[in-house]
């Protein structure tokens, strides 16, 4: 597929997407953000930042330093909430997937193929380490928040 083709593609795409969900207008800017920004991602010129609470995490994901009280794991797990979004203990839609959230697939699908040889590009740029490093982040926050949760309720807190 030319590089034409597939940006016609991503911006019908996007364009045949964005009155359906309409009402999270968040879902369409990230589309159009992603659409945008993929190829500058695959370069390593554009980065995720990690967030300084999820640094701290990756750290020390099991510390309960300064953690004695309900209140203080209330608010250490809503710091988190904050940063993760909700935990998968919150009720969530009932429809699953949304409307935005497909698109996004489809569109950094389409956006990552503009480039020929892509993996090869985000390995020697260390766009794929980078990436790596934020998932990792990401991933050591849930865990810190699941362990700050069930800490909370052994102790007997109601979050």
């Amino acid at each position: 597929m030319s590089a034409t083709k597939a940006a016609f593609l991503s911006l019908s795409l996007l364009l045949s997407v964005a009155p359906a969900a309409a009402q999270s207008g968040k879902e369409v800017e990230k589309v159009a953000e992603t659409l945008v920004t993929s190829p500058l991602r695959d370069a390593n010129i554009v980065k995720d930042t990690i967030p300084p609470l999820l640094a701290a995490s990756s750290a020390a994901p099991y510390s309960l330093s300064g953690l004695r009280s309900c209140k203080q794991f209330s608010t250490a797990i809503a710091e988190l909430d904050a940063v993760l979004g909700p935990d998968v203990d919150v009720a969530q839609g009932k429809s699953g997937a949304s409307v935005g959230g497909v698109a996004l697939e489809g569109v950094q699908t389409v956006a990552s193929s503009l480039i020929p040889g892509r993996g090869i590009i985000r390995r020697v740029t260390g766009a794929d380490a980078h990436d790596e490093k934020v998932r990792a982040a990401f991933y050591a926050g849930g865990l810190r928040r699941a362990y700050l949760k069930g800490t909370a309720h052994a102790k007997g807190c109601k979050l």
